[in-house]
Formats: C-alpha cells, sequence, structure tokens
C-alpha cells in the first residue's frame, strides 16, 4: 500500500502541469458538444501606427532650393541696358499703377498634412521691404499674391507691417472629415507699380510657415 502512494502523487502532478497552460492560453478556442454542429471564435487585435507629416512648398520641389519671383520694370522707349527713356504718352512709365507681372511669378504650391487645420503665415527679411542696400526700400505691400485655388490655399496677404505671422490664413482639410489635408494650386505675384523708387535693384525674401495647430 505505502509503494502506490508515489506514484499516485506524481500523477496528479503531471495532469495539473497539463491543465494550466491550456486554460491560459488565449486567441483560442474549442467546441467540446457532442449535440452537432461545431462552432469556434477566435479574436485578433489589429494596431497600425500612423506618423504625423506636414510637407508644403512654393516653388521648387527640390529641398533647399530657393525659389525666385523677377520684375523688370520697362516703360516704353527703352534703350540698351537698364536705362529707360521715358518718349510720351504711349509708355508706361513707372509708378503709374499698371500692374506689372514676372515671367517666372507663378508659382506651384503643394500642401499635405494628417495632422487636421493648418495655419499659413510668413516672416520678411527686412519689415522695410526689398531694399537696394543703400538705404532705399520697396514695401512688399507693393506686390500682389493670387491663388488659382483661393479657398483650397488662400494665399497670405503681403503686407509690412504684418510680417511675422499678424497676417495667415487657415487651410482646412479636405479628407477623411478635415483630418487631411492634400491641396495643390499655384500663386501669381504682381507687382503693383504705384511708387516710383529710386534706380536700383531691390531684393527681399518672404519666408513662409504651414503650422499645425
Amino acid at each position: 500500500m505505502y509503494r502506490l502512494r508515489p506514484k499516485a502523487c506524481r500523477l496528479t502532478v503531471c495532469l495539473f502541469l497539463l491543465v494550466v497552460p491550456l486554460q491560459a492560453w488565449s486567441g483560442r478556442d474549442q467546441d467540446t458538444s457532442t449535440a452537432g454542429g461545431l462552432s469556434v471564435a477566435v479574436d485578433l487585435r489589429h494596431r497600425v501606427v500612423i506618423p504625423q507629416i506636414l510637407y508644403f512648398r512654393v516653388g521648387s520641389a527640390t529641398p533647399g532650393t530657393v525659389s525666385s519671383v523677377d520684375f523688370t520694370v520697362a516703360p516704353g522707349g527703352a534703350t540698351a541696358g537698364n536705362n529707360q527713356t521715358y518718349t510720351g504718352s504711349s509708355a508706361v512709365p513707372i509708378g503709374d499703377g499698371t500692374p506689372i507681372t514676372s515671367p517666372n511669378g507663378t508659382l506651384p504650391v503643394e500642401i499635405m498634412g494628417n495632422v487636421g487645420t493648418l495655419t499659413l503665415s510668413y516672416d520678411l527679411s527686412n519689415p522695410l521691404g526689398l531694399t537696394d542696400g543703400v538705404g532705399n526700400f520697396i514695401p512688399f505691400d507693393e506686390f500682389t499674391v493670387t491663388s488659382a485655388d483661393a479657398t483650397g490655399i488662400p494665399a497670405p496677404t503681403l503686407s509690412n507691417t504684418g510680417g511675422g505671422g499678424a497676417v495667415s490664413v487657415t487651410i482646412n482639410g479636405n479628407l477623411h472629415g478635415g483630418r487631411v489635408v492634400q491641396r495643390s494650386t499655384t500663386w501669381t505675384y504682381t507687382y503693383n507699380n504705384t511708387s516710383l523708387p529710386t534706380a536700383g535693384t531691390y531684393t527681399g525674401r518672404v519666408s513662409y510657415t504651414l503650422a499645425a495647430p
């Protein structure tokens, strides 16, 4: 009688070790019914991580490239070089309010983001405007920017007093209930030509910033 007890004890331990893993095994079901058809159900968890994306370009799509918009004010009667001679009413004088376009003044604009509504603002290289380097300026207010999609990607109005974020526009999402933005258009820059500046070459920079809330 005493010799049987160790064997019975070992058998009990072995059965216990087999039962525990079956009870702890998740994601598995079994049907032990003997009353007809069988059915089992298993749950599987899915997880997808989407990174935040924010893309913005005005002009060139090459990273690090700064596009340029060039205007040449050239009334009629032009002579050689950059010297101009006003010859009469048939010419367009400088500063008469006749808008002047640029051969490279229409630029592609693209925006893409998946972080909801976006804000587009800008900063100016000089709060006084474009400069000729010797103390003369043409204010950024002298330039008009129009968007081919004024609703989707409106262009901020350039203003010397507004540079630095005071003049900004909202870019609303157009996909997935407004949470995703994927838009493209063109912006066209025009020199308003409403003043008569000192002769020279004036340069300046507008830095646009697209930000998520």
